[in-house]
């Protein structure tokens, strides 16, 4: 980081990825599945962390509230209506974490990125270029079908990788 930054250019990305799992078997939350969650959107965070932008925060919802489900009596639509909350005052843009899939609430916080009009991301290259202040013309958005309902991604034009992948998530280290 070279110098001060003016806090008024800093974008604020948001982490969007599966957090809570329940164990039907033993009718109770899965604790390591949850753990395995906010593992892996911490480890998106890093990633965006790592990127060669300055003017950019990353918060990550999962690291925000971990284990309240077992620390507090909140209930999961408190968190979510939160989390749509920080979205639509402070998301600049969010990244998910390849599980999102799976995962009721980030579908919910991707179409309210989509109806904000604001950008989401499936790998870090498109993100960082964004950041950078790559003009909108130069990125293309993805239209992704599942289970009738359409999700938006931003993608720079040129971009032959595809998304993340958990394995990449899974093994980034600096």
């Amino acid at each position: 980081m070279t110098g001060s930054i003016d806090d008024r250019d800093v974008k604020i990305v948001i982490v969007c990825g599966k957090y809570f799992v329940w164990d039907a078997q033993r009718n109770m939350p899965d604790y390591a599945a949850i753990d395995r969650n906010i593992f892996l959107a911490r480890q998106v965070q890093r990633m965006c962390f790592q990127l060669p932008n300055d003017n950019v925060f990353v918060f990550c919802p999962h690291q925000n509230t971990a284990h309240f489900e077992f620390l507090t009596t909140v209930a999961e639509p408190q968190y979510q209506a939160g989390d749509r909350a920080v979205i639509r005052r402070m998301g600049d843009a969010g990244i998910v974490v390849p599980n999102w899939t799976d995962s009721s609430g980030t579908k919910m916080e991707i179409e309210l990125f989509n109806e904000l009009g604001r950008p989401v991301f499936r790998e870090t290259e498109s993100l960082s270029a964004w950041i950078g202040g790559l003009p909108d013309f130069k990125f293309e958005v993805e239209r992704v079908e599942l289970e009738g309902r359409s999700f938006l991604f931003w993608k720079l034009k040129d971009l032959t990788r595809g998304p993340l992948t958990m394995q990449e998530v899974n093994d980034y280290t600096l």
